[in-house]
Order: structure tokens, then C-alpha cells, then sequence
């Protein structure tokens, strides 16, 4: 070969390699945006100001915009800047994921599937407190089963052993597939690590049901009412719920929220006024926020006349909104307008029980000298905070509570109920069977009372004093045997 042909071929490598290098660097298509930011303008000049980071590339650039426009639900844009970041950075696992998760959010499950089987290939990136991999396995598992292929689906839940939602959907296939003792297995393991899983506990009533174990069945949606803890079962909330509060309005929103206790009144009022700015009479979810958080501003600074008037000017809000009338209430009381923030908590009672609310018209009755409804009142109060102690599984702090509830009134049928309750959870058997049937005598046809008793008597044997028609049926078949 000529020295010629050679320098020509060199020339050309050379160009090639510039043109490149070039085209690396020149501006490149930017993904779309929304048609539409009118509800967030804040939002919409930070979305452009990243779109337009994203012209001369940089995996950096269109990772935040993928992000951003993904933490407004728009999947299509997103995905394309997702795109953008794995063409440059193809082992970025954090771009792999996203990307994969777009495409799942837009219905294309197969090709989601691939993205994510890439993500169980790549690395997780330094520092990674949680690793994306059991999601990714997860979602393919998941996708498998809305494409109805459930063999292989029960494959992949089986290989991602020890996270929890995948066993939880590999039990509910076993047990719809007819192997409900290996489902109960799974579901006893569950328990062992989450003995509070609302999830674990419903599919255990239906494996017992399909065990024909009704004793059983009935334990464990006993238990439902008490599990406080949720599986996560489809981790899309928690994934965007991040990227959400990032920009526009809901990021001004946070930063009220962390500067809350360090700022004074009047910064704070800076900030409220600027998200008032950026809102603009817009009726969206934050115009009613900003509202609750000038009245919360305003009584948290001793200024109640502020409410009153803020609620005058706009009449609606005491309707439409509880919580402005909790804040109205509280003014009228420390106003010294006493009958009328009774009068307007006693409508609200009716609407938004709360423990605080029957307290505050246990005083007025008090005052007013009404002791029946003051012991009413605070037999709510006490009942209401027996639930919630309940709902965090204080069973004998819960006790306490509706012990107290049913003295202060003893035709709260519903504190009556819920004393038993606490009685059979702490295996005290004879005395819930007693509260049961007190529940009953007050309300007869009380379904969860009657449910209850008939599980004590058919499985520790307490006295058959209240008969249900299920054990009639039983007690006269019985008597003709």
C-alpha cells in the first residue's frame, strides 16, 4: 500500500474521529415537556431551565430532568431523558431502573421486563443504602402475572426469596393454584419477621378458609383489625413520592414546612406570600394548603381575630374544610366567644370525631352544668383514644381506655364491644364473652359481638348463654341426634 493511501486512510480516521468527538458536543434533541404547566408555573421555569441544561448533554442534566418530569407523573418525557442518561452512562443502574420503571407505568410490560432483568446486571452505585435489585426482580414478577404467565412468574418470586412482597405474591399464587399448606408455610414465615402485616394476616384467613379451619380463620381477621403495618405491594408511591416535593410549589411547600419553629412570623409570611404569588387565584389542592397554613400561622402567633375574619371573607371554607373550622372553633374560644365555637364544634363532632373535639364540648357541658353529656363527651374522648392505641397494638393500654370510656357511660355500646375485644386478644376469654353479650343485650344484632361470642363458644367452650342462630341450628341438631 502506497504511503499516500495511507496518510489518506489516517486523514480519514482522523475526521471520523472529530466529527465524533463533535457531534458529542453540539446540541442535541431535548426530551418533550408537558403541554401544560398552568397549575405550577414555579414548576414550569424550572422544568424549561433543566430541559434546556439537557441541549449539550451530560448524563447529570437529563437524569434531574427525567426525575423532575417523572415526579409529575409525565412517563413519556421522562422515559426520554431516562433514555438519554443509558446511552451515555450504560451501567448508571439508578437510570436503568427509572428508565424501566416508565415504561412499566405506560403498559409495556415486556419491554419493561428487559430493562429491568439489565438493572439485575449492573452494579448498585457507592453508597447504596437499599439496592434496587429485589425491586427490579419484584416488578418483573409482578409484570409476569399481568401478562398471565404465571409459571414463570412463580419462578421469579421464588428466586427473590426473603423480600417480602415477592414471597407475599408467591403465597397468593400457591393458594389459588390449590397448595394452601406450602402458602401457609410462606405466610407463617411472614409473620415470624412482620407479626403485625395486615397482608400476611388476610391471606392467612383465606388459606384457612380454603383449609376449612373456620377457628382459625377467624383468629387471623381478628388480627387484621389490629395490624397496623402494610406490605408494599407495589412500590410506585414510594419510589415517586420523592421526586414530587423537588420543584415548583410543593418544594416551596417543604421548605415552609422545615422553617417552621427556626423562622420568624414574618418570614414565614414572605414565604406564604410568595407560594401565594406563584398559586395566583388558581383553585388547585395547595390554594386550600396555603390557606390551612396561614390560619395554623396565625394562631400559632396568638392572632385569632386574623382567622375569624379570614373565614368571614370566605364563608366556604368552614363548610368545605374541617380543619378551618377547627381553626375557627379555637379562635371563637379564645375570643371569648364561647357559645358559638361550642355551637360549631358540636356540628363539627358529627363530621370529624376527634378525641380533642369531644374533650373541648366536655368542658362546655361542664360548664354549662350538663354532666350526662360531659360524661358522654369524655366517654367519646376515651374510647377514640383507646382505638388509636389500639391501631399501634397498646392492647393493654387500649384496655385501660375503654374501661374507662364504658364507666364514664355505660350505654357506649361501641366501648362496651371494644373492652371485649382487647379481653379476647389478651386471652381473657370468659370476661370478653361477657362483654360481648353486654354489647348484644344493648344492641341486638350487633354482628361483630355476635361473631365474636360464637368463636369463643365454639373453641374454649364458654357458657352458650348468648345463642346465635348459627348454634341454635347447631344446638338443635344436637338435640335430635
Amino acid at each position: 500500500m502506497s504511503l499516500r493511501r495511507l496518510l489518506l486512510i489516517a486523514i480519514a480516521g482522523e475526521l471520523l474521529l472529530g466529527v465524533a468527538v463533535m457531534m458529542r458536543w453540539l446540541p442535541q434533541p431535548s426530551p418533550g415537556l408537558p403541554a401544560s404547566f398552568s397549575d405550577d408555573p414555579p414548576r414550569a421555569a424550572e422544568i424549561a431551565d433543566l430541559a434546556a441544561a439537557t441541549r449539550f448533554g451530560g448524563a447529570a442534566a437529563s437524569m434531574a430532568l427525567g426525575d423532575a418530569l417523572l415526579g409529575m407523573g409525565d412517563y413519556r418525557n421522562a422515559e426520554l431523558a431516562y433514555r438519554r442518561v443509558t446511552e451515555t452512562s450504560p451501567q448508571d443502574m439508578e437510570a436503568r431502573f427509572a428508565l424501566a420503571f416508565c415504561i412499566d407505568r405506560t403498559g409495556r410490560m415486556a419491554e419493561a421486563n428487559e430493562h429491568y432483568r439489565r438493572c439485575l446486571e449492573l452494579p448498585d452505585p457507592p453508597g447504596t443504602a437499599q439496592s434496587k435489585k429485589p425491586f427490579a426482580l419484584y416488578a418483573i414478577g409482578r409484570n409476569l402475572l399481568r401478562l398471565e404467565d404465571e409459571a414463570a412468574a412463580e419462578g421469579v418470586f421464588r428466586q427473590n426469596a426473603g423480600f417480602p412482597s415477592a414471597e407475599y405474591q408467591l403465597a397468593r399464587i400457591l393458594l389459588f393454584t390449590g397448595r394452601p399448606r406450602e402458602a401457609l408455610e410462606i405466610v407463617d414465615r411472614g409473620l415470624a419477621r412482620l407479626p403485625l402485616a395486615l397482608e400476611w394476616h388476610r391471606l392467612r384467613g383465606r388459606i384457612m378458609d380454603a383449609l376449612d379451619r373456620p377457628a382459625d380463620a377467624f383468629a387471623a381477621r381478628a388480627m387484621e383489625e389490629r395490624s397496623a403495618h402494610l406490605l408494599e405491594v407495589n412500590f410506585s408511591t414510594d419510589y415517586i413520592r420523592p421526586l414530587t416535593t423537588r420543584h415548583g410549589i410543593k418544594r416551596m411547600l417543604d421548605g415552609y414546612g422545615a422553617a417552621v419553629g427556626r423562622e420568624g412570623r414574618e418570614q414565614l409570611r414572605q414565604r406564604l406570600d410568595a407560594m401565594d404569588a406563584a398559586i395566583g387565584g388558581r383553585m388547585i389542592p395547595e390554594s386550600i394548603t396555603l390557606v390551612q397554613l396561614r390560619a395554623n400561622q396565625a394562631m400559632m402567633f396568638g392572632n385569632s381575630q386574623e382567622v375569624v375574619d379570614m373565614i368571614a371573607a370566605q364563608p366556604w371554607l368552614r363548610d368545605s374544610d374541617p380543619l378551618m373550622a377547627i381553626y375557627e372553633a379555637d379562635a371563637l374560644e379564645r375570643l371569648g366567644r364561647i357559645d358559638e365555637a361550642t355551637a360549631l364544634r358540636q356540628r363539627l363532632v358529627a363530621i370529624t370525631a376527634s378525641s380533642s373535639l369531644h374533650r373541648k364540648l366536655a368542658v362546655a357541658c361542664e360548664a354549662s352544668g350538663d354532666e350526662a353529656g360531659r360524661n358522654q363527651h369524655l366517654s367519646q374522648a376515651e374510647l377514640l383514644d383507646g382505638i388509636a392505641m389500639y391501631r399501634r397494638n397498646d392492647i393493654a393500654g387500649a384496655q385501660l381506655r375503654f374501661v374507662k370510656a364504658v364507666e364514664l357511660d355505660p350505654s357506649n355500646t361501641s366501648a362496651v364491644f371494644h373492652r371485649g375485644e382487647m379481653l379476647y386478644h389478651l386471652g381473657r376469654s370468659k370476661e370478653a364473652a361477657s362483654a360481648f353479650r353486654d354489647a348484644l343485650a344493648q344492641r341486638p344484632g350487633f354482628g361483630r359481638a355476635s361473631d365474636f361470642l360464637d368463636h369463643l363458644i365454639d373453641t374454649v367452650r364458654v357458657d352458650a348463654e348468648h345463642v346465635s342462630p348459627k348454634n341454635a341450628d347447631r344446638e338443635k341438631e344436637e338435640a335430635q341426634r
